[in-house]
């Protein structure tokens, strides 16, 4: 960042970047780059400050600086699998989301499936659980980011009707 002397016609328009605020996790170029350390964490701030280099009068400004939490956007969602087969009334159990990287920060997504009718997601700790309740009916779990809903990826779910009866018809020979 540049600081601006006035008034315009100042003979000398040297200054000087400083911290002000002791033990800030942070070190301040020449040209006013601020680098943060190690134990910098959102949330801190520190105070920098510009000084003129005129020795008839000293006047400084100063700049609040918050550390902020760096974003890294979430480039893909992986579900593990892209297929599930059910049986009408039947689980699959739990099934993880993980996103890419995996140091992102945006880890909010929403689920959702195209047919509540025919599968219904039970929300347990960032899993889910897939339970089928019509016969012979597909539905597709969409998992999308809430910060990108560009970013999503889908399972497709087929319910299979339970076999009730078995019915035999015909003459039926026994060997010995």
């Amino acid at each position: 960042e540049e600081a601006k002397i006035l008034p315009m016609n100042a003979d000398n328009k040297k200054y000087t970047w400083s911290i002000k605020t002791e033990g800030a996790p942070a070190s301040i170029s020449e040209e006013g780059v601020v680098t943060l350390t190690e134990a910098a964490t959102p949330g801190v701030t520190f105070v920098v400050v510009a000084t003129a280099d005129d020795f008839k009068a000293v006047e400084s400004n100063e700049c609040l600086v918050t550390v902020v939490q760096k974003t890294i956007k979430v480039t893909r969602i992986n579900l593990g699998e892209s297929e599930i087969n059910l049986e009408a009334g039947g689980s699959h159990g739990l099934f993880y989301v993980s996103l890419l990287p995996e140091n992102t920060t945006q880890t909010e997504v929403e689920v959702s499936s195209s047919s509540e009718s025919v599968v219904v997601l039970d929300n347990n700790d960032g899993s889910f659980d897939v339970v089928g309740l019509n016969g012979v009916q597909n539905a597709i779990i969409t998992v999308k980011s809430v910060d990108n809903p560009a970013i999503s990826s889908t399972i497709t779910v087929n319910v299979k009707e339970l076999v009730k009866n078995i019915k035999v018809s015909g003459t039926q020979q026994m060997f010995v």
